[in-house]
């Protein structure tokens, strides 16, 4: 009867809806049946608004990835162009200015900040170098900031989710907490009857049970 301290969320939803369904029409028990219900719908409000945020998280990371693509493809353009602008000399100090390193290095990684300062670095280099006013950064530009936008809306929903985590780690405890009080309150309302009392909380089906029932 008792439900155990670390129990995980699918098993403490378990326990308390079968609680709340074995309460169903006692009327000497609705007050501990409106308290564990009550305990049980928190339970799993917190734990939805949980998975939502992970869900938005991964297609948030998913549209980063895309983004970050973007804008390796940007400067990997934005090379090509220079390169031309240079007659193909790497080692030109106009193209060193705008990449002091080689582009496919400094955007092999996923969105990092060194990446984002190079990108930041290219742009203001072309910016400032009057002979390369015809090279047009309006796509790099574009494209950076997308990124960056789409990293912090991911930065917020991270500190949204550890907040939503702890949220749904404290009411998880808290559930558990009410579902163990319950059974002292039913074995002090229904003195001397261990074994109704015992029938209101959760079991493990026998295995004929749960073959019986399409689990097995």
């Amino acid at each position: 009867m008792v439900l155990a301290e670390v129990a995980s969320y699918a098993e403490a939803r378990r326990w308390l809806r079968v609680l709340v369904l074995r309460l169903a029409g006692r009327p000497e028990a609705e007050e501990i049946r409106r308290d564990v219900n009550a305990a049980l719908t928190a339970l799993i409000t917190d734990e939805s608004l949980l998975q939502d945020l992970r869900d938005e998280l991964v297609a948030l990371t998913a549209e980063v990835n895309y983004l970050d693509g973007q804008v390796d493809a940007a400067v990997a353009d934005l090379s090509r162009r220079l390169l031309v602008h240079v007659s193909g000399d790497r080692g030109s100090p106009t193209y060193l200015a705008v990449f002091p390193t080689a582009p496919s290095a400094a955007v092999k990684n996923v969105a990092t900040d060194s990446q984002s300062e190079y990108v930041h670095a290219a742009i203001r280099a072309v910016s400032a170098d009057p002979s390369l006013v015809s090279i047009d950064i309006g796509a790099l530009t574009s494209a950076q900031a997308a990124l960056e936008d789409g990293l912090a809306r991911r930065a917020t929903r991270r500190a949204e989710l550890r907040v939503a985590r702890a949220k749904r780690d404290a009411t998880l405890s808290a559930a558990i907490l009410c579902h163990n009080q319950a059974a002292l309150r039913l074995q002090l309302l229904y003195p001397g009857e261990k074994a109704l009392v015992k029938s209101f909380f959760y079991e493990r089906p026998s295995r004929a049970d749960q073959v019986e029932d399409g689990e097995l």
